[in-house]
C-alpha cells in the first residue's frame, strides 16, 4: 500500500486527514458534494470489491469476479508474456470523485452512477515482449471485445515517437485515435465489463505496452506519479529513462529481425539484409537522439 493510502474504514473516522493526505481540502470545499454521500459511495465501492473478504480487506466481491472473468479470456491470448489486474483503492476513488466534481462542477454523483462516471475503476494490464507484438495482442482484443467497446482505441505515445508501427492499426480500425503525450506509451481499451449490462457495471481499461515500458511505469508511478512531490530532477530523470526504454525496445526489435532471418530461405536473405540495414539506420538514429539529450 502507498504510504498516503487509507482504508476506509480508516478514512470514514478521519474526514480531515483523508482530504490532508490525499490533497484535495481545497477541492472539498469547492465541491457540493456532501461527506455522507461519499461515504454511502464507499460502503457500495468496498461491498462490490471485497464482498464477504471486506473485514481483512481480500478481494471476493462481484468487481473481482469480472476481472478474473476477463483475465481468463486473456490468459489464452497469443504473444502474451504477462498480465496483472488492478482495482482501484476506495480511497484514490473518493479523492477522484472530489476532484472531477470541483473541476467540472459536477455534483451529481450518487451510490447509483459513481461507477460509470469513473471509468477505470477496473483495470487490466497485458504485456509482451517485442513491440511488434502489439497487432497480434491487439487483434486479439478486437475478436473478443470489439462489440464492447466504450470509447475509442487510445495509442498513447511519447511526442517524437515513430507512428509508422501503428499505421496498419488506424488505418483498419476507425475507432483508433494516437494521443501524443511528454512520456507515456501504452495502447488503451475501455470495454463495458457486461454487454448486455453497461449501466448496471464498471467499465473496464485494458492497457497493452511492453515489458520495457511497464519497467518504466512502475518506476514513475512509485516515484512521480502517486507522490505530491515538486521535484523538475525526478520528473526529467524519469523522462530521460522513459527515451531510453523507446531505444530498448528498438534495439529488441532489430534482434528479432536478425533472429528471424536465420529461418529465411537464401532467396529471401538479400531483401532481408536490404531491412537490416535500413532498421539498423533507424536503431542508430534512436540511441543517437537518446545520447544527445541534455
Amino acid at each position: 500500500m502507498n504510504k498516503k493510502d487509507m482504508t476506509f474504514e480508516e478514512l470514514r473516522v478521519n474526514r480531515e486527514e483523508f482530504l490532508r493526505r490525499y490533497d484535495v481540502q481545497k477541492q472539498f470545499r469547492e465541491c457540493q458534494l456532501s461527506w455522507d454521500t461519499l461515504m454511502e459511495i464507499g460502503d457500495d465501492y468496498e461491498n462490490k470489491c471485497y464482498g464477504c473478504g471486506r473485514k481483512n480487506q481480500e478481494y471476493l466481491g462481484e468487481y473481482f469476479e469480472i476481472i478474473q472473468a476477463h483475465i481468463a479470456k486473456i490468459a489464452s491470448f497469443e504473444n502474451v508474456h504477462s498480465y496483472r489486474f488492478r482495482i482501484k483503492r476506495t480511497g484514490s476513488l473518493l479523492a477522484k470523485i472530489i476532484r472531477k466534481s470541483a473541476e467540472r462542477g459536477d455534483n451529481g454523483f450518487t451510490v447509483e452512477n459513481y461507477f460509470n462516471k469513473i471509468t477505470d475503476l477496473l483495470g487490466i494490464r497485458i504485456l509482451y515482449v517485442f513491440k511488434e507484438d502489439y497487432w497480434s495482442v491487439h487483434q486479439q482484443i478486437m475478436a473478443e471485445y470489439e462489440n464492447q467497446l466504450a470509447q475509442d482505441v487510445s495509442i498513447k505515445l511519447k511526442t517524437g515517437d515513430d507512428k509508422d508501427m501503428y499505421k496498419r492499426l488506424i488505418r483498419e480500425y476507425s475507432n483508433a485515435r494516437v494521443d501524443e503525450n511528454k512520456i507515456y506509451r501504452s495502447i488503451h481499451y475501455t470495454i463495458y465489463a457486461k454487454k448486455d449490462a453497461i449501466d448496471k457495471y464498471p467499465r473496464v481499461e485494458i492497457q497493452t505496452r511492453t515489458i520495457f515500458e511497464e519497467g518504466w511505469s512502475e518506476i514513475n508511478h512509485k516515484l512521480v506519479y502517486k507522490q505530491n512531490i515538486e521535484s523538475p530532477e525526478l520528473k526529467k530523470t524519469s523522462d530521460l529513462l522513459s527515451s531510453m526504454v523507446g531505444a530498448c525496445d528498438s534495439v529488441g526489435t532489430l534482434m528479432k529481425m536478425f533472429y528471424d532471418a536465420r529461418s529465411l530461405p537464401d532467396s529471401g536473405r538479400q531483401e532481408s539484409k536490404d531491412e537490416f540495414t535500413e532498421e539498423t539506420d533507424n536503431v542508430t538514429r534512436v540511441i543517437r537522439d537518446f545520447l544527445l539529450q541534455k
